[in-house]
């Protein structure tokens, strides 16, 4: 309950005053490594809506991201399914060492031929994107391990499921190769000079529609886009 009113105190103030960051917002629930460089944000004015669903949805990705790279050196497997068990939403998972051999997880991502090639596309350093693969959409997680070694997550996600909160409303997801919700009707080409951006947050034309737009804090490459 305290959370609650937290937060609709919260939406309540920022409906009525500028948005200079959306970090303040997020930082209020979950406290992630950011990746986006904060100081470069656009000051804009940002719909109360939109945060809420920006939070309701990262924050599910953020808190996955956190337990990864809480993860003992020793990779215990029920570690997995106890992640699937707790988040619908994570289809698969599978965990690799540094040279891409299979640890622990799903068969139908450590052992995936299409996948491996990506993730060489990726190159070997610490990272967190989302990919497409087969129609399937992938958080690739790289992180260190020990002193010089990496370890590589892959996570399957359920777009659908991941969304279903926020399916009726105008927030959308756009991952730089498509567009999953509300503003589908977007090509990816109108938002790509998005993806260029250096900012935390901003507004821009896409076509015959002017957007909001917010990165993910979860996923170097994911971004969340609300029609103006």
């Amino acid at each position: 309950m305290k959370k609650q009113l937290l937060l609709c105190g919260l939406l309540f103030l920022v409906a009525c005053t500028p948005v200079k960051t959306t970090r303040e917002y997020y930082e209020d629930y979950v406290n992630p490594k950011p990746s986006i460089d904060y100081e470069q944000t656009v000051t804009t004015d940002l719909p109360s809506e939109f945060l809420d669903d920006y939070y309701t949805i990262d924050s599910k990705i953020v808190r996955l991201v956190d337990q990864i790279e809480l993860m003992d050196f020793q990779l215990d497997p029920a570690w997995i399914e106890q992640q699937k068990a707790a988040q619908p939403w994570i289809r698969h998972m599978a965990v690799l060492d540094g040279e891409q051999l299979f640890l622990a997880g799903d068969d139908t991502l450590g052992f995936d031929p299409q996948l491996r090639e990506s993730l060489v596309e990726l190159g070997k350093e610490p990272k967190r994107r989302l990919i497409h693969n087969a129609d399937r959409v992938i958080l690739v997680h790289v992180g260190a391990v020990g002193n010089d070694s990496l370890r590589t997550t892959l996570v399957e996600i359920d777009m659908d499921l991941l969304t279903s909160e926020v399916r009726e409303r105008k927030t959308s997801l756009f991952t730089g190769d498509k567009v999953y919700g509300q503003a589908s009707g977007l090509s990816a080409e109108a938002l790509l000079p998005i993806t260029k951006s250096s900012s935390y947050s901003g507004s821009r034309d896409a076509g015959d529609v002017d957007v909001y737009w917010v990165r993910s804090m979860a996923s170097d490459n994911l971004i969340y886009i609300y029609p103006n």
